[in-house]
């Protein structure tokens, strides 16, 4: 995900273009950024970890569920006006 981010959506979308893939819209990469990335951070967090216990993993799920309840509540507010 953070690659993807780096590289730009312009060289994203050729590199899917070569292979054939459909191509992420402009909104689909503001999508990327917002929830997946926060995502994609926990697992690289606890990837490859040999002594990973609950007590790690907790705080990070509950993390991004805040993190994605904000978005969520920007949304709702958003649509309201």
């Amino acid at each position: 995900m953070q690659r993807i981010v780096d590289v730009g959506n312009e060289k994203v979308q050729t590199c899917q273009e070569r292979t054939r893939q459909q191509t992420f819209t402009d909104d689909n990469m503001k999508f990327y950024v917002k929830v997946i990335k926060p995502i994609a951070t926990a697992m690289d967090l606890h990837q490859g970890k040999e002594d990973c216990y609950i007590g790690h993993v907790i705080p990070t799920i509950k993390g991004i569920q805040h993190k994605l309840k904000l978005l969520t509540d920007d949304c709702d507010t958003v649509s309201s006006n």
